[in-house]
């Protein structure tokens, strides 16, 4: 389950002996990604600040932008976030719940869903064949990731591996597997 900043995408693999991988299917949305959070947020943000103290500006709209990353990544570990930006209008202080959130980006987490549930038709499973989940980009840090996977598809999502890394992490040990001679990864 790959998450990443502009694009999604989907790999059923099978280990076979010997930890080698075969990729079953494959599949992905390059307009989906976690920039469409982002965006959802700063809507959220900017819908907030209309209803409390008037119309946002485009130069209101350029300093939500560069707030909503942050508070998205905030909104990983913390209930809500409440930050301070400097707008046309002067200071003004906006809260954020998880919540609020979540459910602003509901549909988007569900297409990833269900992208996941066509692949495992594709490849003619069912959820009960999956035994792990390997989250991939810094997007899946999100906790409704985890809970929508684990809800759709009965398995907590493998979390000690750095999401950023996974892909580099997997190519080297792959390296090392056909190559041993060649590469340590001590």
């Amino acid at each position: 389950y790959d998450l990443g900043g502009g694009t999604f995408d989907v790999t059923l693999t099978q280990m076979g002996k010997g930890g080698d991988l075969e990729s079953i299917v494959t599949r992905g949305d390059h307009l989906l990604g976690g920039k469409d959070w982002d965006e959802r947020l700063c809507e959220l943000i900017a819908s907030k600040v209309s209803d409390d103290v008037g119309d946002v500006t485009p130069d209101d709209e350029r300093v939500i932008d560069g707030a909503a990353e942050g508070i998205k990544r905030k909104l990983s570990s913390m209930p809500s976030v409440t930050q301070n930006m400097f707008l046309s209008l002067g200071v003004v202080r906006v809260n954020v719940t998880r919540s609020e959130f979540e459910d602003a980006t509901r549909d988007l987490i569900d297409m990833t869903v269900d992208m996941c549930r066509s692949v495992l038709d594709e490849a003619g499973m069912k959820p009960s064949d999956l035994t792990d989940i390997l989250l991939v980009g810094g997007s899946t840090r999100m906790p409704q990731v985890s809970d929508a996977l684990e809800r759709s598809f009965g398995i907590k999502p493998i979390k000690h591996v750095d999401p950023d890394k996974a892909v580099s992490l997997g190519a080297a040990i792959q390296v090392e597997k056909d190559n041993p001679k060649y590469v340590s990864l001590s």
